[in-house]
């Protein structure tokens, strides 16, 4: 499979999950530490998030590579770790735990959290110029996929889609343990919709939670 991207997604097909955990704890810290240090010394500005939004667009499409970079995820969840550190540990696993039990979806399963930031952000904050952040954020994201969306598009036409996915879950230890969990529900038979109502529930109610008590 050739690939579109450069960064710790497309390292994890070649290099193999070791050296890819490395190549995203620097990515992380590559953006957190900045935003850290514009975010404590200048409380009152938003610097920070600009910041931010300019460094994602930097990695996504840079110069020295031609502008080819990588999708940003590792530099997503280093820039949401700084605005609020609860949605860098709980919208990852919310937006797997949807894909997974609520539309058994494997693209909601792996993109479902860069839209989960929206709502977890505005009821963390109340404030419009987080939740304007966040658009911002997933609309570099979802333009950096692009490509992807693209070949995915042109191997459905060809019929070639089937071949796509085995090569990419061959290449990729994570891939082959969400293909574990999806073949696991796809095997529950008529149990996977009542699945899916639990995990809606226990989703609205999260949310619930982060409403009622979670308020920065």
């Amino acid at each position: 499979m050739k690939m579109l991207t450069y960064g710790a997604n497309a390292a994890s097909l070649v290099l193999g999950s070791k050296l890819t955990m490395l190549i995203s704890l620097f990515d992380i810290l590559k953006i957190a530490l900045p935003m850290l240090a514009l975010k404590l010394f200048f409380q009152e500005d938003l610097y920070y998030l600009i910041f931010s939004l300019t460094a994602l667009i930097g990695n996504n499409w840079p110069i020295y590579y031609r502008f080819r970079g990588g999708t940003g995820f590792s530099v997503i969840l280093g820039s949401v770790a700084v605005v609020d550190y609860t949605a860098a540990i709980a919208t990852p696993i919310l937006g797997l735990f949807s894909g997974v039990f609520i539309f058994g979806n494997i693209g909601i399963a792996n993109l479902g959290w860069l839209l989960l930031l929206v709502p977890w952000l505005w009821l963390r904050t109340f404030s419009l110029s987080i939740i304007i952040y966040a658009i911002v954020l997933n609309l570099i994201a979802f333009i950096a996929l692009i490509p992807e969306a693209k070949r995915f598009i042109e191997y459905s036409k060809k019929g070639k889609l089937k071949g796509l996915a085995e090569t990419y879950y061959s290449s990729s230890p994570m891939a082959r343990g969400i293909k574990k969990i999806f073949d696991w529900r796809n095997n529950l038979g008529k149990w996977k919709f009542i699945l899916a109502l639990i995990g809606t529930f226990i989703l609205f109610f999260v949310f619930f939670l982060v409403y009622f008590f979670g308020k920065k």
